[in-house]
């Protein structure tokens, strides 16, 4: 079964992404060609111990790093929006 189209169909894509010591999808592919251990053993997110957590895990740099101005949001409201979500804005934006 095909599907009929108008001619002006659009497609808009991209790809973006924060992974562990990788502020980019290209650094993460640099990090896994060179074989880095992207999974650390620093207590940088959060001390020994806390949470019982394993002490080895992926951490993303710079979570809290956010242009609220560039997105036009007051400074107030950005700070009380969930990390995740913010992050979600950024990296929508670098997709398209």
């Amino acid at each position: 079964m095909s599907k009929t189209t108008s001619g002006n169909d659009v497609v808009i894509s991209g790809i973006a992404g924060r992974f562990p010591l990788s502020n980019n999808t290209d650094e993460l592919a640099r990090n896994l060609y060179d074989g880095v251990d992207m999974i650390t053993g620093d207590d940088s997110r959060w001390p020994e111990g806390t949470f019982d957590l394993n002490p080895r895990f992926g951490k993303i740099h710079d979570f809290n790093q956010f242009d609220a101005t560039f997105f036009g949001l007051p400074t107030q409201l950005s700070e009380a929006v969930d990390p995740q979500a913010r992050m979600l804005l950024e990296i929508t934006y670098e997709a398209i």
